[in-house]
């Protein structure tokens, strides 16, 4: 039986679903992105969005992907693990009337794999990585984890990989064939951008 705390909710905040409420998984699974993080996130990318295929890895609410698809996004792909957590982001995408859109109740780790070998046609890719923070119970590693993840990544010119990571945990200045482009905190969270 899904399970969903209606009492946490946020808006998106641009494009065509602006101002729409969408319901938060319960934080005890997970931690959704903030507003102003959000807000910073698609700033930078801009009209990056537009017709890109945007992936959010670790999708926890799905607002990441929410707010790329209310940006014209072309397709987003959601993978959470957390069973609950799924059925928030389906219930949110059920209630924006949003088609373009698949959720995928998998572990990131063992299906992202799969999903990029589906992926190789597409010309315009952004990949949003948001891993639990890595001081949370059992998650030693996550972040080597989350790298190694990228990794596999075979790059198209176009693609854009957005890391959202603890402060304090230092990425590497390459991924793979990726290059750390610039990086901004906010408090506890920072966002760091790689490309080609």
């Amino acid at each position: 039986m899904k399970t969903i705390n209606k009492k946490l909710t946020t808006k998106i905040i641009a494009g065509k679903y602006k101002g729409k409420t969408i319901a938060l998984a319960d934080i005890s699974v997970t931690r959704s992105t903030k507003s102003i993080i959000r807000e910073s996130v698609f700033n930078t990318l801009q009209g990056e969005i537009e017709n890109a295929v945007f992936v959010e890895v670790f999708a926890g609410s799905g607002t990441m992907g929410i707010e790329a698809l209310s940006r014209k996004a072309a397709f987003v792909h959601f993978l959470e693990k957390n069973r609950n957590s799924y059925f928030c982001i389906q219930d949110n995408l059920d209630s924006l009337n949003a088609e373009n859109a698949r959720v995928y109740n998998v572990d990131s780790f063992e299906y992202f794999p799969n999903l990029l070998n589906s992926l190789q046609k597409e010309e315009k890719r952004i990949f949003y990585f948001d891993p639990p923070f890595s001081i949370r119970e059992n998650m030693d590693g996550i972040y080597e984890d989350t790298i190694d993840l990228i990794k596999q990544i075979r790059p198209k010119q176009l693609d854009i990989v957005v890391v959202e990571y603890m402060t304090g945990y230092e990425l590497p200045s390459k991924i793979g064939s990726f290059g750390l482009q610039k990086s901004k905190k906010f408090g506890k969270s920072s966002v760091a951008y790689y490309t080609l």
